[in-house]
């Protein structure tokens, strides 16, 4: 479905319209993908199916300046209830230099605010990724994101105040929780676990399996992710993510997955949980549904999680080896941290 947004003055003093294209909408999908057609795999296939596929569960929005329903100029965000990923940022080369960007992010803000999608509403937080201290990043500071620390390009945006927020949407202890295989509702809802600060509780060494290291954006990983098991399923193989959602909120408590050792034929285990989850590491783990017949069963992790490491020693693993200064320990690269290395046994 296309929603008007109204119309803009470009630079130039040129006129163009305004507009947001509600995924699914077949009229649209090719002209969206033919302006996005520079992504590669996995992006081409998400804006496929976010463009086409009535089941996702999602709010798909690809907001766009167009002249006559030609778009020139994009910027997407997929949200369940008024979280999610801000993304898909991107004008044809002929159109830049005139605040196309500017322009339609102001309008894109103003709408994701104060609208209610098919999942709910109004919008309550986004979480984007860019070059620290690009043009890119100054126009997403000055529309209200803020980046999760020195160096970082990952950002992200709240319509309250991020700590209330994450209280009222990791929720309680005690909420009622699901462990499913990964699935598009969990896309756009990891984020804000993967990005949020646990007061030195949370570590460097997340999920390496997915590359989720320190505080991250997921939507490159978790799609990689969702890919996959699309794959896996297609070929009748196991599933190799699950996650752990809250019921009541949506929220991703904790997810796990496991992978080859493209050298040695390992398998590789990873998991994380918020750290009122992590009792339920155990279970994320064993459902998993592990090789049996691999050399060794390996997770890493790093002493700044101890979360985590609990986890592993209930889980059966011991630690084996330690890297020393493995990887940077933050976005500024100044500092580095040990990873360790668990063997099941």
């Amino acid at each position: 479905m296309y929603e008007s947004l109204g119309q803009v003055t470009l630079k130039t003093g040129e006129r163009v319209d305004a507009g947001v294209v509600h995924g699914p909408d077949r009229d649209w999908a090719d002209r969206v993908g033919t302006l996005l057609g520079h992504k590669t795999p996995p992006w081409n296939w998400q804006n496929t199916q976010c463009l086409t596929r009535e089941d996702l569960g999602l709010d798909a929005s690809f907001y766009i300046l167009h002249r006559g329903g030609i778009p020139f100029s994009n910027i997407m965000t997929i949200a369940i209830d008024g979280v999610g990923i801000f993304g898909h940022v991107f004008t044809q080369p002929d159109d830049r230099r005139k605040h196309a960007t500017s322009l339609l992010m102001a309008k894109q803000m103003e709408h994701f605010r104060s609208r209610r999608g098919r999942t709910g509403g109004p919008g309550r937080a986004l979480y984007l990724g860019t070059g620290y201290d690009s043009p890119a990043y100054h126009i997403y500071q000055s529309n209200g994101f803020k980046g999760l620390g020195p160096a970082s390009g990952v950002m992200d945006w709240h319509a309250s105040p991020r700590d209330a927020f994450e209280a009222e949407y990791f929720g309680r202890p005690d909420d009622p929780t699901n462990i499913d295989p990964i699935g598009w509702r969990h896309w756009p809802t990891s984020s804000p676990l993967f990005c949020a600060d646990f007061g030195g509780r949370d570590g460097v060494v997340k999920l390496p399996i997915a590359q989720i290291l320190g505080r991250s954006l997921t939507e490159e990983p978790v799609l990689r992710l969702l890919h996959a098991e699309g794959e896996f399923r297609r070929q009748e193989e196991p599933g190799r993510a699950l996650a752990l959602q809250n019921r009541r909120t949506g929220a991703v408590l904790g997810l796990a997955c496991w992978a080859w050792d493209p050298i040695w034929q390992n398998v590789l285990v990873d998991v994380y949980c918020h750290p009122n989850h992590w009792p339920r590491a155990k279970e994320l783990v064993a459902g998993l549904k592990l090789p049996t017949s691999a050399p060794r069963t390996l997770a890493h992790a790093d002493a700044g999680c101890p979360g985590k490491l609990e986890a592993l020693k209930q889980l059966g693993f011991a630690q084996a080896e330690t890297l020393p200064g493995h990887v940077f320990a933050d976005a500024t690269k100044t500092g580095r941290v040990d990873v360790l290395v668990f063997e099941r046994k």
